[in-house]
């Protein structure tokens, strides 16, 4: 019986074919070094076996300072009577008149006076919802600055009109909802007299580049 082809293919194969523990092992020394795919191949392993840093797995800017890599801290954020004095250095910022209750790193809480200057309707006297926009924008950036002074403008914001704030002073609570090197996220929340929730937003902060001095 004449043998096949295939059948032929597999017995030649399996008469040549040796233990893997006869085939001998490929050396460096054996590949062609020059050649670009066998350079990046080689180069991608050597990267592969540098251990990375907890900074470098969490940001993917980071620096190479020589031994590691690592990210350039943060400066540190404003507290104390330089945090206050912070809050006036803008002109609407002290006609706002407000007043700082706690800053730390957890997040802040001011007060907003009432003041008759604020209230758009006089009928039903409620605060101008813009006044309370800037109460969110602006608790927003200095609970970043509470952490670091890389802090620089504002990116985007967005304000839930809840209910009308007729009674003050406003309580303002702001808190740091993410902390990044170019984008920062700060929720905060209005209150009136009574505790009820008037107003709440979150706004987008652009950083300011660790290099850069603040203004």
């Amino acid at each position: 019986m004449r043998e096949s082809k295939a059948a032929r293919a597999r017995r030649v194969a399996s008469a040549s074919a040796k233990p893997i523990s006869e085939v001998p092992a490929l050396r460096a020394s054996d590949l062609d070094t020059t050649h670009p795919i066998v350079r990046r191949f080689t180069l991608s392993i050597r990267i592969a076996k540098k251990p990375l840093t907890r900074n470098q797995v969490r940001d993917p800017g980071a620096v190479d300072t020589g031994n590691s890599l690592e990210s350039d801290p943060l400066p540190r954020g404003l507290s104390g009577p330089s945090f206050e004095q912070a809050l006036l250095v803008a002109p609407f910022h002290s006609w706002l008149q407000l007043r700082v209750l706690s800053a730390t790193k957890d997040g802040i809480e001011l007060e907003f006076p009432w003041r008759d200057e604020a209230i758009s309707n006089p009928r039903t006297r409620t605060v101008h919802g813009g006044v309370l926009a800037s109460l969110v924008d602006l608790a927003g950036m200095y609970a970043i600055l509470a952490q670091t002074t890389s802090v620089a403008a504002t990116a985007d914001l967005h304000v839930d009109y809840l209910r009308p704030a007729t009674n003050g002073p406003i309580r303002v609570r702001a808190q740091v909802i993410k902390l990044g090197r170019t984008v920062s996220v700060a929720a905060t929340d209005l209150l009136d007299d009574v505790g009820l929730l008037v107003a709440k937003g979150r706004g987008s902060y652009l950083m300011r580049p660790t290099s850069q001095p603040p203004a």
